[in-house]
């Protein structure tokens, strides 16, 4: 597995420690970059992880409105979606 893949499972699972750590890491390539179709900000809202979430906000880099792979969603579309939308609205995404 690919660092982004880590950082995807990461936020996909919730997991504030491990997110925290890799995007501190000096390794740590594109926060865009995306791993099985969907992006760290992606997976994080698609699981309603609202500290991962605030914690990617914070990246200057981070483009908040890209879409993911052949559905074109954005992360309120994944948080709306999957009915987190304490996430669309208190995690930023909206």
């Amino acid at each position: 597995m690919s660092v982004v893949d880590d950082l995807c499972d990461a936020c996909r699972y919730g997991d504030v420690g491990e997110v925290s750590r890799l995007l501190s890491s000096s390794s740590f390539p594109d926060v865009n970059a995306k791993s099985l179709g969907g992006s760290a900000f992606h997976w994080a809202s698609y699981g309603g992880h609202a500290d991962v979430v605030r914690l990617l906000l914070a990246r200057e880099e981070l483009d908040a409105s890209s879409a993911t792979g052949d559905s074109w969603w954005t992360a309120l579309h994944c948080a709306a979606r999957h009915g987190h939308v304490d996430v669309a609205r208190d995690g930023g995404v909206a």
